[in-house]
């Protein structure tokens, strides 16, 4: 019966009450109704504007926790993870949000035999919105050490998630796609449906972790290094050249032509495009 999967959505958030609550009403839009949703407020200077958004939700049983001091995405997410009852867990950045039938795809789709379920998205941008990630697909851990072609913000057991101590809190970008490999290496294929169920907003003036340039150099250095073992001399480059797509001034007409040499052409051919294209 649907009522003994209970899922827990978590969602940290910190400074961005208008569209925290936007996500929160994509929650309670869901057409799947077992849900437990648990936010973590990172001590957030609008105290009276959550506290209004808390005593609105709470009564939908929406549980609201706050840290005393700021801790970042990744210590506010364990929090949750920490507090969820759910068999399945997911997140949901305070700055995007789901579309309806995002929980009940994905618990129709579940199978233990998979570490994870994604789905496909739909970015938001100031240009318009488009698609990403498209197409039922599954993955090994070695379809992507070069880059995360998953997505975020997955869905699985609770459990595992416990039993990987969460998200790394050393990581000041790119959590979700170091917990994905993780995952991937610990349990095995993952799956992502066909369903586009997510909204990814980067219309919004606010601060984010993909549009702090320095944040994601720093990631890239600690990636490097995490997982070196298994990631070789083409999967580093490949690093690069994700890290350069944030910002065309990072990389230049030579670093194309090493990722085209090493065997990354899809990904050279995306940062020249990258290059010419993108203002």
């Amino acid at each position: 019966m649907q009522s003994k999967k209970l899922v827990t959505v978590y969602i940290t958030t910190c400074n961005r009450p208008v569209l925290l609550e936007r996500a929160l009403q994509s929650v309670l839009d869901q057409s799947y109704e077992s849900i437990e949703v648990i936010v973590v407020d990172d001590c957030s200077d609008d105290v009276q504007a959550y506290r209004e958004i808390a005593e609105r939700y709470r009564s939908y049983g929406f549980v609201f926790l706050r840290n005393d001091v700021r801790q970042g995405a990744c210590y506010s997410r364990n929090i949750a993870i920490g507090s969820a009852n759910g068999l399945y867990i997911t997140g949901l950045d305070d700055d995007d949000f789901f579309l309806p039938d995002r929980i009940k795809c994905f618990v129709e789709s579940w199978n233990d035999d998979y570490s994870f379920i994604s789905s496909g998205y739909v970015l938001k941008d100031s240009s318009g919105e488009r698609e990403l990630y498209s197409g039922c697909r599954e993955f090994l851990y070695h379809d992507i050490l070069k880059g995360n072609v998953v997505g975020n913000q997955i869905f699985t057991l609770r459990d595992r998630m416990l039993h990987l101590k969460g998200f790394d809190e050393g990581l000041p970008a790119w959590q979700d796609y170091d917990l994905i490999l993780r995952m991937l290496k610990e349990y095995g294929v993952g799956l992502r449906i066909e369903a586009k169920t997510y909204v990814i907003d980067k219309s919004h003036p606010h601060e984010s972790i993909s549009k702090n340039i320095s944040r994601v150099k720093e990631a890239r250095q600690i990636f490097g290094k995490k997982f070196a073992a298994d990631i070789g001399i083409r999967g580093q480059l490949a690093l690069d050249g994700n890290y350069y797509l944030y910002d065309k001034s990072l990389y230049g007409v030579w670093d194309i032509i090493l990722q085209i040499l090493v065997g990354n052409v899809r990904l050279g051919l995306r940062l020249a495009v990258n290059k010419v294209y993108k203002r």
